[in-house]
């Protein structure tokens, strides 16, 4: 009786260890971020990301990139999401990605300094 006590101790332990271990599990999905000013130019480290359930605007779920513009946030339910990332000097990135079961959804952002000229802004290719 003692054994059998034991075990399962020990698989509830394991289960909720593993819930809490921050994988995502089958169930749930997960967004992947590479933040960056565009391809020719370097990462941008320290953005703050944020998802946000529209459904439930209470719920909210943040990161931040690390140095090399990377962040992750796990274990979403699955379902549409509002994605906002903000960074100090640049334009604020909005949009919206799906979260799906047992997938990472990877996004690379794009993020234009304040000021930056846009396109068709260029005055040299202007014609008189």
């Amino acid at each position: 009786m003692a054994r059998i006590a034991s075990v399962a101790a020990l698989l509830l332990f394991l289960a909720f260890w593993s819930s809490a271990s921050g994988v995502p599990t089958p169930s749930t999905g997960s967004l992947r971020l590479q933040v960056s000013q565009g391809e020719s130019s370097g990462p941008i480290g320290g953005a703050s990301i944020t998802v946000i359930d529209p459904q439930t605007s209470v719920f909210r779920r943040q990161a931040e990139t690390d140095a090399s513009g990377r962040a992750e946030i796990l274990d979403l339910a699955p379902r549409d999401y509002y994605l906002r990332v903000e960074k100090e000097a640049y334009e604020t990135y909005q949009s919206t990605f799906t979260a799906r079961p047992g997938e990472m959804t990877q996004r690379r952002v794009e993020m234009k300094p304040f000021g930056s000229p846009a396109p068709d802004d260029n005055p040299e290719s202007a014609t008189p």
